[in-house]
């Protein structure tokens, strides 16, 4: 399955993660050859400002890994002495997770993670990390080599910040990448190339890869909650269910007098099912999919089927995707087996790194614009049974085959005429937590990715059941779907905070008196940060005069440049005033992959801005707005905002980069609060 956006997803990777036969001479040559040059050099000093979802301060020991208290186990899913830890070595609840730096669905996961390390404590939750490279993802086993170097050398917490910084540069975890993060980490490259060569850090994930494999563990992300399987990157919902009765287990044990450190090993034995020989797994039924139902909107998206079919299947697809065009012989043949109670309704989702996919998404929607359903179809099927070639030309081939008017699609295609239509599914996919193509609603439930026949017709089946139950209790065929989604979740309840308000000395724009004001917790170094940017400019647009933007400081210590990106735009605001400061701050977001993001990249920007340098180097040199950017960390953390990015909006929070009709049904909330002279209420 592709992926995009780091965002939850209900699947894992499927792989095979046997260890034998994965060693290669190539996939470690290039780290036995580190470079040892440009990841030292004196630094200037930076404000040090703490992260208050820093691991070392939140549940993940400082100590060196020999010096930790030993650690609560069990026979059956073993925490080793050499694994990382971040919670209590006792706590009631472990979670053990396999885990791959290449896979994009643990990326997907980290979120979640971060949610319960806040939400529950190091005293009540551990969490216990286990290497798991699959062998389709070259970089991962040196990423996970090198992160284990970390954990020898500098232990817990500095492993579960370099972790977090590999998921965050996934896409670019090339030998000078891994080495410099290494290095920014704390890890001389010296010693690096010394732990390498002498061969441990690639038996300890040999050893967790068969440990997986004895467990019957072979994709990842998997975790194992007390013993409690979850395969892929599953919801917040689905871990708290289970944490929350692992806590309530504990409890009972702790009161029958059973000691915290053989609570794990207790649950395990209750929890945990062996794996079935070889054989059988292989041979199972396909894993039920997920039960829940997403409230999918079809608005004037095409359809395939009869308006009154009973069961509709959503497809959010990609032309460039491989899977998509894949998949597209099982919807057809699912449309050809229940003629008259399948429809298919398709949803524009092209992925950034499918540099083609947007031109041929307009030309599909330019397909319908001219020809209707019909045309659109008729494009669809040409692009998914094409050879893959997707440039202009090929395109508008396509586009006459199916008597189109050609000029008017090559002047959509120059203009992006349908880029609006485009970013209207895009925007309901990152409210339903489409993170990559193929992903499928049937009623409502989801499936991704390009699965077998097999598993699409059983969920079909299991759901046109219902639907045909229904309509003999006295539902009318045709509002069958409406009324499914009346109940189904929708975007995320409505969220109250109450945040210290800003003070004139932060940078803000738009109106004073605004009847909205969306104060932005937000870090220069972290890609959520900088992804959401997009989607806050639609928002401006939407409500000229109507929002007033405050930046807040939130530099987490995972990001080594971010303190000092920090204060360098503070200088930037103090010299230059607050449209500056928002052109420097959005340049410091484009510039985040630079590898040279940092104190002269810095610099080099503050002169494009015309501010004065030597006064630029001198502020920065004395710490001159440390204290004010730890004021910002403070009423973070005071308020619970322990992540970035976050918004709190006239009362209300939007955690993390939501999409587009998120931000818009808050605001539109506010505006209504404001109107009526009313706080703001979840009611």
């Amino acid at each position: 399955m592709h992926q995009a956006t780091p965002r939850p997803s209900p699947r894992p990777l499927r792989a095979r993660a046997r260890w034998t036969g994965y060693r290669s001479s190539r996939s470690l040559g290039w780290l036995l050859a580190v470079s040892l040059v440009g990841c030292g050099g004196a630094q200037r000093s930076e404000p040090k400002v703490s992260d208050p979802d820093d691991t070392s301060a939140t549940g993940a020991s400082t100590a060196a890994p020999g010096a930790r208290p030993a650690q609560a186990t069990s026979q059956q899913i073993p925490v080793a002495p050499d694994d990382p830890v971040w919670g209590d070595p006792n706590a009631p609840v472990t979670i053990v997770q396999f885990s791959d730096f290449e896979c994009g669905f643990c990326a997907m996961a980290e979120p979640t993670l971060e949610a319960l390390r806040a939400r529950y404590g190091a005293s009540r939750l551990r969490i216990v990390y286990k290497h798991l490279p699959l062998p389709r993802h070259t970089n991962a086993l040196p990423a996970a080599m090198v992160s284990h170097a970390v954990w020898l050398e500098l232990g817990d917490a500095a492993f579960f910040r370099f972790a977090r910084r590999l998921f965050e540069i996934q896409s670019q975890l090339s030998s000078d990448a891994l080495v410099f993060a290494a290095a920014e980490a704390g890890l001389d490259p010296r010693r690096l190339q010394a732990l390498i060569s002498a061969g441990e850090l690639e038996r300890k994930v040999g050893r967790d890869t068969a440990q997986a494999e004895a467990l019957g563990i072979r994709a990842t992300p998997s975790f194992l909650v007390n013993g409690v399987l979850i395969e892929g990157a599953a919801s917040d919902e689905r871990f708290n269910q289970i944490i929350e009765a692992e806590l309530r287990e504990g409890a009972e044990l702790s009161q029958q007098g059973a000691a915290p450190g053989t609570i794990y090993a207790a649950r395990v034995a209750a929890n945990f099912q062996p794996p079935a020989p070889r054989g059988a797994r292989e041979a199972r039924e396909p894993e039920a999919p997920d039960t829940e139902v997403w409230k999918v909107d079809l608005g004037d998206s095409p359809a395939l089927g009869p308006k009154d079919a009973l069961v509709t299947i959503v497809e959010f697809a990609d032309f460039q995707c491989g899977f998509c065009r894949r998949v597209a012989p099982t919807l057809a043949r699912l449309r050809a087996e229940h003629p008259n109670e399948v429809r298919v309704v398709f949803k524009h989702y092209p992925l950034p790194n499918h540099e083609r996919a947007e031109p041929a998404a307009t030309l599909a929607i330019e397909a319908k614009r001219q020809r209707g359903n019909d045309g659109f179809w008729q494009v669809h099927d040409r692009l998914m049974e094409g050879d893959g070639e997707l440039d202009d030309a090929s395109l508008l081939r396509v586009a006459a085959d199916a008597k189109l008017n050609v000029a008017a699609v090559r002047l959509a295609l120059s203009r992006k005429s349908h880029q609006e239509r485009i970013l209207v599914d895009k925007d309901q996919a990152a409210d339903l937590r489409v993170s990559g193509t193929p992903q499928f609603f049937i009623n409502g439930r989801r499936l991704g990715g390009a699965r077998p026949f097999e598993e699409f017709d059983a969920l079909v089946r299991e759901e046109l059941k219902k639907a045909q139950e229904a309509v003999a209790s006295g539902v009318p065929r045709a509002e069958y779907y409406q009324r499914r989604m009346q109940t189904a979740r929708g975007l995320p309840a409505l969220e109250l905070l109450q945040v210290a308000p800003p003070s004139a000395e932060h940078a803000s724009r738009g109106p004073a008196k605004a009847p909205v004001t969306i104060q932005m917790f937000m870090d220069l170094q972290c890609p959520f940060c900088a992804r959401v940017q997009s989607t806050l400019g639609r928002i401006d647009k939407k409500y000229p005069g109507q929002l007033r933007w405050v930046w807040r400081d939130l530099p987490l210590d995972s990001h080594r440049q971010a303190p000092a990106a920090a204060a360098a735009a503070r200088e930037v605001l103090e010299q230059r005033g607050a449209q500056a400061f928002f052109r420097y701050t959005d340049q410091l977001f484009q510039a985040q992959r630079d590898p040279q993001f940092g104190r002269e990249l810095f610099e080099q920007l503050a002169v494009e801005a015309k501010v004065d340098v030597q006064r630029f180097n001198q502020a920065l040199d004395r710490g001159a707005h440390g204290a004010f950017i730890q004021a910002d960390v403070k009423a973070a953390k005071d308020a619970g905002i322990v992540s970035t990015p976050n918004f709190a909006i006239n009362g209300y929070v939007i955690r993390g980069a939501q999409g587009y009709n998120q931000f818009r049904r808050v605001i539109d909330r506010a505006l209504e609060d404001a109107r009526r002279g009313r706080a703001a209420s979840v009611e």
